[in-house]
């Protein structure tokens, strides 16, 4: 009987789990300060690639874990200074920076939009008006919280880039696949490390195996 190519059998499989995957959930956390039509706008932009869910930080019962079924990814939208140096730092103590902990802590792919007042941050190297030094220095110093947040696997969005936003890879959040449907040859090739963890249910490809042996990585599914 003849066999049939292994990259070929990846093809097969990648497309046809294409066809059947369901669309992965985002949670939108806002402040409530924007308009309900803004927000609806913004669900509809996103709703061919997401299954998108609300959700008002209004108090400290809204937080990741509690009452929220399902893993998926986490956008935050108009996140504040305060919002970005507490979780740089590790510090909870409001719904928002509870829930960016807990999202964090949890590899939980996470999305920050930065409100209009820290819009700058986004292209810090952009020119403008000069500063004095104080405040050049003052502006240094949050963006040592951006980096801080970029190495924990927290992804930095424009208000522009929110209707193409797309899932976060396993490369960019580090080794851990959970949120991936299938495994190939590719992120086999592209990760680091001794072990990469997916989910129960991801479909690994023949060759993402005989990647991961080649390269002496050890392939481990989440319980």
């Amino acid at each position: 009987m003849k066999t049939l190519d292994p990259q070929v059998v990846e093809q097969i499989v990648r497309e046809v789990l294409q066809r059947i995957q369901h669309k992965p959930r985002l949670w939108i956390c806002h402040d409530e300060t924007r308009d309900p039509a803004q927000l609806d706008e913004l669900s509809q932009s996103l709703a061919p690639s997401w299954n998108v869910s609300l959700c008002p930080l209004v108090s400290q019962s809204t937080v990741w874990g509690k009452g929220q079924e399902g893993r998926g990814s986490v956008l935050f939208l108009d996140v504040d200074q305060a919002l970005m140096v507490r979780g740089a730092q590790g510090l909870t103590g409001t719904a928002a920076s509870q829930w960016l902990a807990e999202c964090l802590l949890s590899g939980t792919p996470v999305y920050l939009q930065p409100a209009r007042s820290l819009s700058w941050i986004l292209r810090p190297e952009r020119k403008g008006v000069p500063l004095p030094e104080p405040a050049r220095r003052y502006r240094e110093h949050l963006l040592k919280a951006k980096v801080a947040l970029s190495s924990f696997g927290a992804r930095f969005v424009a208000e522009y880039e929110l209707p193409e936003l797309t899932e976060v890879s396993a490369q960019e959040q580090g080794d851990w696949a959970d949120e991936k449907k299938l495994l190939t040859q590719r992120d086999v090739e592209q990760a680091e490390g001794e072990e990469l963890w997916v989910a129960k249910s991801t479909v690994i490809t023949p060759l993402a195996w005989d990647t991961a042996r080649a390269k002496g990585m050890r392939i481990r599914r989440d319980k």
